[in-house]
């Protein structure tokens, strides 16, 4: 499997001049681990299974984020989705622990941010909770309205309809680059450079 470290460009703490670190898997938006190394924690601290300044991802096949784990293991936020991803974040109650353990006490905000600084949730893509959508490379997408807000930078080629989100098939498909969904890539792939329409 690949390994890619990027920085991420949002910092947690402004006064500290440390940047949160995203590990990233082998698939475009596979998330895998978050490092906060504001207040000036260490690579060792990082490392030392006692605190929580590195959360690790739990995703479907999909890439949508449905989980955040501290370093004991600990499922410190999770995320359930509509069909075409409005998030709901389920943060833990007041039960005397600070695990969510899906409780009549845990905490449901339908489109709400996450309370632990996650920028990535459904199919792994970059939430803005500033505008509530989710940029995913090559232009913005509203779960709410289940369509992108610009017309497809690929035109026609990517289908008739230049705002559909994956051509209505939101629970089976993603879209890593924002242009055309991923099976609908890989079939045209197929089709030796010839741009054809493919069958679903």
């Amino acid at each position: 499997m690949e390994r890619r470290t990027r920085v991420n460009p949002k910092r947690l703490n402004p006064k500290s001049k440390e940047k949160p670190q995203t590990t990233y898997g082998s698939y475009l938006d596979e998330v895998w681990t978050i490092d906060n190394r504001a207040g000036g924690v260490t690579v060792a601290q990082l490392n030392d299974a006692t605190g929580n300044h590195r959360h690790f991802y739990a995703c479907n096949t999909l890439y949508h984020v449905y989980g955040l784990t501290d370093e004991t293991g600990a499922l410190i936020e999770a995320y359930q989705y509509d069909a075409y991803g409005k998030q709901t974040v389920i943060t833990d109650g007041n039960d005397g622990d600070t695990v969510v353990n899906f409780g009549a006490n845990d905490v449901r905000t339908v489109g709400g941010a996450s309370s632990v600084n996650n920028p990535y949730m459904y199919g792994g893509y970059k939430y803005d909770p500033e505008t509530g959508n989710y940029y995913v490379k090559n232009r913005y997408y509203s779960a709410d309205l289940g369509r992108w807000l610009s017309r497809d930078p690929i035109e026609y080629d990517g289908g008739m309809n230049l705002y559909e989100y994956v051509g209505g098939r939101s629970t089976s498909t993603a879209d890593s680059s924002g242009l055309i969904p991923d099976d609908k890539e890989e079939c045209l792939s197929t089709q030796k450079g010839q741009i054809t329409r493919c069958s679903y």
